[in-house]
């Protein structure tokens, strides 16, 4: 498999304070996880939360839409971590959405575990290796 991006969606927005902070920790185990097993993964909200919260610019994904457009593009797959909400969350559906114009596979992962993400790098390793 060469060098290949993958892109990390999941569900964030939320009035609650503590239910993005707990989404934000399970995204980056998540994204950890990947990295380790020797994916190159784009986490936008392991990226913006952050920044986000320190500068502050808003958490919703109209804000961002625009910014998860452009890195979209670059890359190769996409996996939506399916956390609490994940279908009714607009980012999620959007990026997908985008992904699917894009013609690029999207993966599943069911949550946060190290087995889950390594079914999902067996599951891109193969599509790739094809």
């Amino acid at each position: 498999m060469t060098d290949l991006l993958g892109y990390l969606a999941a569900p964030y927005s939320n009035d609650d304070k503590h239910v993005r902070l707990a989404r934000f920790h399970a995204i980056n185990r998540a994204a950890g996880h990947l990295m380790a097993s020797g994916l190159y993964i784009f986490s936008p909200i392991s990226h913006g939360h952050s920044i986000a919260e320190d500068y502050p610019l808003p958490t919703g994904f109209d804000y961002w839409q625009r910014y998860d457009a452009i890195m979209l593009g670059a890359c190769d797959y996409l996996i939506v971590l399916t956390l609490a909400g994940w279908q009714k969350s607009v980012g999620v559906t959007s990026e997908r959405e985008m992904m699917i114009e894009l013609k690029r596979p999207i993966f599943y992962a069911n949550d946060e575990s190290r087995e889950s993400l390594l079914a999902v790098k067996r599951a891109v390793t193969q599509f790739f290796e094809m």
